[in-house]
């Protein structure tokens, strides 16, 4: 009964947001507008950058990294106080999710299988260490008088970045992601948005100088994790925007937009939160091919159980944003100095029961899996790592300022 209820409000509030407006679903043009109040070049300079990737075939090999995050519970009634479990259920869903990891990829349709299946490269985990180097585990749960953050006139939640206001200040949004789990309803008793994403302060379409925003990702609390119809696939797209994409349809209509990505189908619209595959509303030339309508991809407004991938383009997009412009993200859990990461030259690959690493040192070691968790650690014996029972899958090896991921195929 309890999961009946909650789902009904669930649909309630999503049919709420798309009767109002799909913008109020996500809040990335209202971000774009705000940004370009401030700087009226902003909009230009967003579009110079998507230009310059989607006109050059930029290619990135950054990678792969983990995101340290830290998630802010900022929570007026305890049903918005999101469990631990939730939490650690939405860090996995965007690890599987931006490395085309996830069980769901079958419902690809054939036209769509050779433009997809490279991952990002970056994976998440929850902050182990906080700024003043001591130690966390990266959930700040926060309690306010504030039964909601939204606004019938500004829409975005800015204030529950800020303690002052009621929320929870930042932490560096250069070395975190930030992501605040928070009520947006405005005076109405709705939420005004599902989530929305600022991009990173270092951006080159990011000019500098704007104290009143803060970078990072807010997600209203019924979205986060996938124990909702949405499927965490909210705070996916989101992420999506804070390193650099745009909606597939490029935000504008009659397939005048464009995402400035090369091989995301155009659209003439977003798809009404609807599943249809037999859309095709803007011809294309993609690898020689008209593609239907991709309402398989996340940065869509389709309906959430038909979202299953990124294309490669966007994900080398978002792993050329992170390279350049936002490298700092990328330190190792050991040492705040740490910034870069360095590949290993592992073999053989994939792996079964062992792992050679290359090196001589005698070195401490971790592994990774890709929800974050430390599944195995050690020493080095003469450059070699060997293991029982590690399940199928993609994993981070850590040795002290190296990191590279294997694969585990077991026999």
């Amino acid at each position: 009964m309890r999961n009946f209820i909650s789902f009904i409000i669930l649909l309630l509030i999503s049919v709420n947001l798309i009767a109002q407006n799909a913008d109020h679903f996500c809040g990335h043009q209202h971000v774009m507008n705000k940004l370009d109040q401030i700087n009226s070049a902003y909009k230009k300079e967003f579009l110079a950058l998507t230009g310059e990737f989607k006109s050059n075939r930029i290619s990135s090999e950054f990678g792969p990294c983990t995101v340290n995050v830290v998630v802010h519970v900022v929570y007026f009634n305890d049903e918005a106080n999101v469990s631990d479990d939730q939490i650690f259920n939405q860090i996995d869903i965007l690890n599987r999710r931006l490395n085309h990891l996830n069980n769901d990829t079958s419902l690809l349709r054939d036209q769509f299988l050779p433009i997809t299946g490279n991952p990002s490269g970056i994976f998440f985990k929850l902050a182990e260490i906080d700024p003043q180097g001591n130690p966390t585990n990266g959930i700040l749960r926060v309690p306010t008088n504030r039964d909601g953050f939204g606004s019938s006139n500004e829409f975005l939640s800015e204030g529950v970045k800020y303690t002052s206001e009621g929320g929870s200040s930042a932490w560096n949004p250069q070395r975190y992601l930030n992501i605040w789990v928070c009520d947006t309803k405005d005076e109405t008793g709705m939420p005004t948005v599902a989530g929305y994403a600022i991009p990173p302060a270092n951006l080159p379409n990011w000019p500098g100088g704007f104290e009143d925003i803060v970078d990072g990702v807010v997600i209203q609390w019924e979205f986060f994790g996938d124990d909702n119809d949405n499927l965490g696939k909210v705070t996916v797209h989101e992420v999506g925007h804070y390193f650099g994409l745009r909606h597939i349809w490029g935000d504008d209509l009659n397939c005048t937009g464009d995402d400035g990505i090369n091989d995301t189908p155009s659209a003439a619209d977003y798809s009404y939160f609807l599943c249809s595959q037999n859309s095709n509303t803007c011809e294309d030339n993609i690898n020689g091919e008209d593609l239907f309508d991709m309402v398989e991809n996340y940065m869509d407004y389709s309906f959430p159980g038909c979202q299953v991938a990124f294309t490669n383009d966007q994900n080398a997009f978002m792993n050329w944003v992170f390279e350049n412009y936002r490298s700092q993200l990328c330190w190792d859990v050991t040492s705040i100095d740490n910034l870069k990461s360095q590949k290993l030259q592992l073999f053989p690959q994939p792996a079964s029961t062992f792992i050679n690493t290359g090196l001589i040192e005698n070195k401490p070691f971790k592994i990774i899996d890709i929800s974050g968790k430390i599944v195995h650690n050690g020493q080095l014996i003469n450059g070699i790592i060997t293991w029982n029972n590690l399940p199928n899958g993609l994993y981070l090896l850590n040795v002290g300022e190296n990191n590279q991921r294997f694969i585990v195929i077991n026999p």
